[in-house]
């Protein structure tokens, strides 16, 4: 993602902006640079204020954060939508602010697109003909994302022609009902006729170094994290512990966490944390994970940083 992000001149005397309680126009300009390349990020107080104003204690109350969240939304500013009943946050000016945006060049959201919007090939794309022709005329005329725009089809025309959003394809769904959806990096399976995932038979059990692999170490820190806080397993500095294990050792604590996540740990004598130590110590090796499993869980581990706001 760019280093940076443009903010409009405008701003300085725009009313709507200025009427804003000063906490609330700080953290809005201390949120754009952090935006990803659709204007997206986590709407969720606690992780917004610290991914975007760590050193700021003022945002340390979640209900300073939310109402801030709430002064963008009477401005007209940002829309709220939920995804898996998280909130996410999308700023409507975020695109037509930022011109020179190299969308291509930048890494995929991983969120849904808003309500109202298809995601194409060189961006955004409202479904609103008024709004797809206003945006549109904020770029120059040999600008890839005003072409799509202009190109862009409703999806009965679409669904004739075999052609996705401004032929950039299926967009994954929010929670204005479009349904559940998954990340770019994710290969594309062939459905069964009920709409189902189709399985490959005899598929071969994947060894715990590929069965994560394209998963950086901060995505394993944070997913870890959250078992070990959703299993109650209570591992001392963790975070830590963490900081100097290597990677195949982080591979194999987030599988024992996951294969306890599953199966449960029942009615032990030792603690929990104790009893995934043991399995590592005797280097048993980590429960082996397959197929379906495997990409699940790669989607879980992605889902907790970019959804929970753990993106860096």
């Amino acid at each position: 993602m760019a280093k940076g992000r443009m903010i409009s001149r405008g701003l300085a005397v725009d009313y709507e902006f200025n009427r804003m309680p000063a906490e609330a126009m700080l953290l809005y300009l201390l949120t754009i640079p952090h935006l990803d390349r659709d204007g997206l990020i986590t709407g969720r107080p606690a992780s917004l204020a610290a991914l975007v104003a760590p050193m700021q204690r003022r945002y340390a109350a979640e209900e300073i954060v939310l109402g801030c969240i709430a002064e963008w939304l009477t401005a007209g500013f940002v829309v709220r939508y939920a995804v898996k009943g998280r909130d996410v946050l999308f700023f409507k000016g975020f695109r037509k602010n930022n011109i020179g945006l190299e969308y291509r060049n930048e890494p995929v959201s991983l969120f849904p697109p808003p309500p109202g919007y298809q995601r194409g090939a060189e961006g955004l794309v409202p479904e609103d003909a008024e709004e797809r022709a206003a945006l549109a005329a904020c770029f120059k005329a040999t600008s890839g994302y005003r072409q799509s725009l202009l190109a862009w089809q409703p999806a009965g025309s679409r669904a004739e022609t075999g052609a996705g959003p401004a032929d950039g394809g299926s967009t994954r769904g929010a929670a204005a009902g479009t349904g559940r959806g998954r990340r770019s990096r994710k290969e594309a399976l062939p459905e069964t006729a009920a709409g189902g995932v189709e399985e490959p038979a005899g598929e071969p059990v994947e060894e715990p170094a590929s069965a994560l692999a394209g998963i950086a170490d901060a995505e394993l820190d944070a997913y870890v994290m959250l078992l070990d806080s959703e299993l109650a397993v209570g591992w001392t500095d963790l975070e830590k512990t963490l900081g100097v294990m290597v990677r195949s050792e982080r591979e194999q604590l987030l599988l024992w966490l996951h294969h306890y996540q599953r199966v449960g740990f029942g009615t032990v004598k030792s603690t929990r944390a104790a009893i995934v130590r043991a399995h590592m110590n005797k280097g048993e090796g980590a429960p082996q994970v397959r197929g379906k499993q495997q990409r699940e869980l790669k989607q879980a581990i992605w889902d907790c940083r970019y959804v929970d706001g753990w993106a860096g």
